[in-house]
């Protein structure tokens, strides 16, 4: 079996065919080039074979993601600092995980019920005795950055222009980078206004809400961009339709 009618360098995870139907050419490259490098977008490795992932994952003083933009390519938002965990490699990495992990415990998620319920009701409520409503738009995009803010612990009226931020970045990051590049300011700085909150209050111990004070040498900026990458990462689950 050939590629499908194509150059491997060609292979772009972000062309619509591909994202299509990516199952032909996932087969040809398993099959031909597994270990596959693409020079689009500046060049990088597509790896295909389940055993080659998986060494790649574990070895992360080989294969390192510490670096800003290594797991989003291209990179979505224009930065000089990685979105954490994602793109810190160990032990750093393990610090920051221990960290978060509490944020997302059975214990902490079921205590958001009752608050993720009260926003259900109330979108529901606002479109109740309509024959037809857009279900993404109207429902799952406010549903998603209001109860984002409930887990981040910030006002939901803050939320507002989330989605529109992560729908610019992401529509925009592939045929409109100034686009892009002006929501992901946005975003970035949203966050850098509550890493001067958090400055100016000290003292908040809320989940989700990093403090100045250092964790394990990890200050509240560092944290702070934890945050950052949970609402980018949730928003986009929407953004994308």
């Amino acid at each position: 079996m050939t590629l499908p009618q194509r150059e491997p360098r060609d292979v772009d995870h972000n062309d619509p065919a591909f994202i299509a139907d990516p199952y032909p050419i996932y087969r040809a490259l398993h099959e031909q080039d597994p270990v596959h490098h693409s020079a689009n977008y500046g060049g990088y490795f597509l790896v295909t074979k389940y055993e080659d992932v998986r060494h790649v994952l574990l070895d992360w003083e080989t294969y390192s993601s510490g670096k800003p933009g290594v797991t989003s390519i291209p990179m979505s938002v224009e930065r000089s600092f990685p979105e954490i965990p994602l793109e810190i490699d160990p032990p750093d990495h393990r610090v920051y995980r221990a960290i978060v992990t509490p944020w997302f415990s059975r214990r902490r998620v079921e205590s958001l019920e009752k608050e993720v319920r009260t926003i259900t009701n109330d979108l529901l409520d606002g479109l109740s005795g309509r024959s037809r409503v857009d279900f993404i738009q109207e429902l799952g995009a406010p549903l998603v950055s209001r109860v984002l803010a409930v887990f981040l612990n910030v006002p939901e009226e803050e939320s507002a222009p989330w989605v529109g931020w992560m729908s610019d970045i992401f529509h925009g990051r592939l045929t409109d980078r100034p686009r892009a590049n002006a929501a992901g300011k946005l975003l970035i700085d949203y966050v850098d206004e509550k890493i001067a909150a958090a400055r100016r209050a000290p003292g908040d111990r809320a989940p989700c809400r990093a403090q100045p004070r250092s964790h394990g040498g990890r200050g509240g900026r560092q944290l702070l961009r934890i945050r950052q990458y949970i609402l980018g990462g949730q928003c986009q689950y929407v953004a994308k339709d």
